[in-house]
């Protein structure tokens, strides 16, 4: 419920106040009342749209409906801090269109950009690695859109995450041989 009232209020108001104006400016008879009802309603026209269509998109894609656009997973893989970069850095195949931007192996830091997709304008992908003991390696994914004020992300940075979570984990035997 609550992605709607956000959809609502920063979409229903903004909207209804740009009527208000239009209507001061384009009529000889200033009814703003109607104007901000009008675009009231608009907002939440798109706020009915936008976050049923956000909580279908998590529904078929199995993440869930709660949650911030912003993801992150932290995982443990049995493997040396060199095996699990290389690792990371071939699980980034799992990801739509990646530009890798940063790949620093002496900070344990990947970050990529992906493209877009009718779903979004593409996300900033964050793989941060820390050595926790010679065998032992943590790593952190993060993922987000690479538009600050992005609302809804129909499960799309969820999925990153799991996509790159599920590649760690099926290869971690594969790179403990």
């Amino acid at each position: 419920m609550g992605t709607y009232f956000k959809i609502l209020f920063y979409c229903g108001i903004p909207f209804g106040l740009i009527m208000a104006g239009f209507a001061a400016v384009f009529t000889w008879e200033f009814d703003w009342w109607l104007a901000t009802w009008s675009g009231g309603l608009f907002g939440g026209l798109m706020s009915v749209c936008l976050g049923t269509y956000n909580v279908v998109s998590r529904l078929k894609s199995r993440v869930p409906l709660k949650g911030s656009v912003k993801q992150h997973h932290v995982v443990t893989l049995p493997l040396p801090y060199e095996q699990t970069f290389l690792l990371c850095v071939q699980a980034l195949s799992e990801l739509h269109e990646p530009t890798i931007h940063t790949q620093d192996e002496t900070q344990g830091l990947i970050e990529v950009e992906t493209g877009q997709t009718l779903k979004s304008f593409g996300e900033i992908v964050t793989i941060q690695l820390e050595k926790e003991n010679e065998h032992t390696t943590k790593v952190t994914i993060a993922s987000r859109p690479s538009q600050s004020l992005t609302l809804v992300d129909y499960g799309v940075n969820a999925v990153n995450v799991k996509q790159l979570t599920a590649f760690l984990e099926s290869n971690k035997q594969m790179g403990m041989n």
